[in-house]
């Protein structure tokens, strides 16, 4: 038999307690991933190839295609990654306890590294996560963040274009997480209108700046 901690919107539990433990007390995904963390410590976990340039090609058809030149991997270890998501969740928590009493959220991305560790700090100030694919117009994502309600979106800076569009559609957004772009050198357009229509604005380096981290 289950039933909502608090109310329908919450996470739903097992009135008598989980069927199986296979560690004992580790009872969360968040718990679990601080398990692995502290058994794995120094062990490469994520790793991000570095963009080292772009050209584009003209191909036989006459379309141009634009090539990326990448570099070797850069390997974030297992502990450095459960850091960075303790600094980002305190982040999260300061922009989020004063908006709204009830809190979800939106991942609006491709998938990288940042994406696993700002699903993790959601994970970890019990926050409830929906996931879009990066693939869906502005329609469709509006509608995702409307059915939720989310009151967070996170999203990538190659992906801001869409949320300019469809921002003033889901009433119910107040913070805008973003990562930095892939392409360094490319700069983010439509900031500004984007800054118009959410309370808070901020990337992902600057949620990691705050120094508390949340236990």
């Amino acid at each position: 038999m289950a039933r909502p901690i608090k109310g329908p919107d919450n996470p739903w539990i097992n009135v008598d307690g989980p069927l199986t433990e296979d560690f004992p007390g580790v009872d969360t995904v968040d718990k679990l991933f601080t398990y692995v963390a502290k058994l794995y410590d120094d062990k490469p976990a994520l790793g991000t190839r570095e963009l080292l340039e772009v050209y584009e090609e003209k191909q036989t058809n006459g379309h141009i295609l634009e090539k990326w030149v990448m570099g070797n991997y850069k390997w974030q270890t297992f502990a450095e990654v459960h850091k960075k998501i303790g600094r980002i969740a305190s982040g999260l928590k300061i922009i989020l306890e004063n908006d709204c009493p009830i809190n979800r959220a939106v991942i609006f991305s491709e998938t990288r590294a940042d994406w696993f560790i700002t699903v993790f700090a959601l994970f970890r100030i019990n926050v409830p996560v929906a996931t879009v694919y990066a693939t869906l117009g502005e329609e469709a994502i509006a509608q995702a963040i409307n059915e939720t309600e989310s009151t967070l979106l996170v999203t990538s800076a190659e992906l801001l274009p869409k949320i300019a569009v469809i921002g003033k559609k889901c009433p119910t957004l107040r913070s805008l997480v973003y990562f930095r772009p892939v392409h360094l050198s490319k700069k983010i357009a439509v900031m500004d209108v984007i800054k118009q229509q959410f309370r808070n604005v901020l990337s992902l380096d600057e949620l990691e700046a705050h120094k508390n981290t949340v236990p």
